[in-house]
């Protein structure tokens, strides 16, 4: 029993660091909820965003713990007004879309090559996606960079 109770603590303990959560004007923890419905595919911004008293729930992990977290970030599915957000529900905009065609650049020492490619799926600012060259349909595979060009791998 003893032991069963430790284990609990200490997950407990490791769902969410100390200070994580955010705090409502009396001085109480708070997770931040939607004030209305949002979409798939919806812009968060700050005045959707109200503070919920976390009361007596238990401190969850994976969920959202601070406003400045979801401002700018996309549903990925419907959230319902005043629930707790799963941190997997929101991703970040994307800044490639797919189908579009973007900048190419492949850099090597002292070589720039730079072209244009087809995206071949959407993708935000850091993440490894694949594109198609129109002119050779070869396939590459890139870094999309934050002004929507590709870094080729």
């Amino acid at each position: 029993m003893q032991r069963t109770l430790l284990l609990l603590a200490a997950v407990a303990a490791l769902c969410l660091p100390a200070g994580a959560l955010a705090y409502g004007a009396d001085g109480g923890a708070a997770f931040p909820v939607l004030r209305a419905a949002a979409y798939p595919g919806d812009i968060i911004s700050a005045d959707m965003i109200i503070l919920k008293p976390a009361g007596n729930q238990p401190q969850l992990g994976g969920i959202v713990t601070s406003k400045e977290s979801m401002v700018g970030k996309v549903a990925r599915r419907t959230l319902l007004p005043g629930r707790v957000i799963p941190v997997t529900a929101l991703r970040e905009p994307f800044v490639v879309r797919q189908g579009k065609t973007v900048p190419l650049t492949f850099h090597s020492g002292n070589i720039t090559i730079t072209g244009v490619a087809v995206a071949l799926e959407s993708g935000s600012f850091g993440e490894y996606i694949s594109a198609r060259n129109p002119d050779s349909g070869t396939v590459v595979h890139g870094i999309v960079q934050a002004d929507g060009s590709l870094r080729a791998q």
